[in-house]
């Protein structure tokens, strides 16, 4: 159902709040549109328009959100782990495991957080 409200609400951006580049600052529809009971008040050009407004803004938002769980994998690797091991974690437990640094793994060592001089992290062997 994620990626149904995600595709209901990037619709709605485009449809409802005007926030496309590509198609003129109107609504297009309404309501009873969604619902399946009246005409829409564009053309079928329009419409095709407006899905491929929908795609490219779900799609960017999907690729944006894989980098976010690519970057953080050994932290998201961390978090679960842990709550394999305490099942529960709040307040200063969870901002340790969410911010602190990730403990090495196998003999690992863990990469910490990202330098602070706005450097990005680079991956294993570059």
């Amino acid at each position: 159902s994620d990626i149904k409200r995600a595709t209901d609400l990037a619709r709605k951006m485009i449809t409802d709040y005007g926030m496309s580049d590509k198609l003129a600052v109107r609504t297009f529809g309404g309501e009873e549109i969604e619902a399946g009971l009246g005409q829409r008040d564009y053309s079928e050009e329009v419409a095709r328009e407006i899905d491929h407004e929908v795609d490219l803004l779900v799609g960017s938002a999907n690729e944006v959100a894989r980098k976010i769980l690519h970057e953080n994998k050994e932290r998201l690797v961390y978090l679960a782990d842990t709550l394999m091991d305490v099942e529960n974690l709040e307040g200063r437990e969870l901002e340790k495991v969410l911010s602190g640094p990730v403990p090495e793994k196998d003999g690992v060592p863990a990469k910490g957080p990202p330098a602070a001089t706005g450097e990005e992290a680079r991956p294993a062997g570059a």
